[in-house]
């Protein structure tokens, strides 16, 4: 195989669209080879090695600024240094993500299911479970996130037990670790209710806030998503959560939840996760 195609289906790629462009663009590529090997300049000390063709980025877009974990992660880390909270927590958000945005202004700890080992500076990671409560820390944070998770726990994607009601035990056990008064950012999919195994659960929003309610959470603000990647800021009411934040197949809402009383944790819950802990 000649230099120039031995990365040949790197440039082409599994998309039939893209290897289309590829190759519409192979005989100006290899031009430019030519070209560049036989231009006037110093290239002494420099190695011609095989070709790497990068077809498209002439022609595609500087980057990509939407979607889900991007809107979400800027807006909650954005909220999070407004705020200038004391101690923040979160369990299971994305690394390289939210957690490693708050990690550039300020210290977070991170909690997750799986070992996480990291050497960024104020990132402090350790293994947490949610069906475990007192494996995590007690009223200790006045700000705790929880962004794109509770949707997996109870389906076994993450290597966590079966429980059809895994998000609801999820749910009890994080509001555990915030004080009275502190902000819980929560980020869960909404639209048609359903789940999708093993992927996720999407969520009807009725359901998150009568369990919200059922532990202390009230609703403070509220931001979505929706079908077309239209990010929407605050509804200024939020006891009123606008239609257009509930109408989609598959939005993603951020719901900014205060702590307003203590709960204790559902003694069902306790006594199963207990069991379990002592048969592993």
């Amino acid at each position: 195989m000649t230099p120039t195609l031995c990365c040949w289906p790197h440039a082409c790629r599994p998309q039939p669209r893209s290897a289309w462009q590829a190759l519409t663009q192979l005989p100006a590529h290899l031009g430019a080879g030519r070209a560049f090997r036989w231009s006037a300049g110093d290239l002494a000390g420099w190695v011609f090695a095989a070709s790497h063709p990068c077809m498209g980025d002439a022609d595609g877009d500087g980057g990509t600024a939407s979607g889900h974990y991007v809107h979400h992660d800027s807006y909650v880390a954005q909220c999070f240094f407004a705020r200038h909270q004391l101690r923040h927590i979160d369990i299971g958000s994305r690394v390289d993500g939210f957690v490693a945005r708050v990690a550039a202004f300020r210290e977070i700890e991170y909690f997750d299911l799986r070992s996480v080992e990291t050497a960024v500076p104020n990132i402090g990671s350790r293994r947490g479970n949610l069906f475990v409560p007192d494996s995590q820390p007690e009223r200790v944070c006045d700000s705790y996130s929880c962004l794109h998770v509770i949707e997996h726990a109870g389906l076994g994607h993450y290597g966590d037990r079966l429980r059809p009601d895994g998000w609801r035990i999820a749910l009890h056990s994080l509001v555990q670790v915030l004080s009275v008064g502190g902000i819980f950012y929560l980020s869960v999919p909404i639209g048609r209710q359903r789940v999708e195994c093993n992927a996720h659960r999407v969520f009807a929003p009725d359901p998150i806030v009568r369990a919200d309610d059922e532990v202390g959470l009230v609703l403070e603000r509220l931001t979505w998503e929706d079908d077309g990647g239209a990010f929407h800021h605050p509804a200024a009411e939020p006891a009123e959560i606008p239609r257009s934040a509930t109408a989609c197949d598959y939005n993603c809402d951020v719901f900014e939840l205060r702590q307003t009383r203590l709960t204790p944790v559902d003694s069902s819950h306790l006594r199963r996760s207990r069991g379990e802990r002592r048969a592993a």
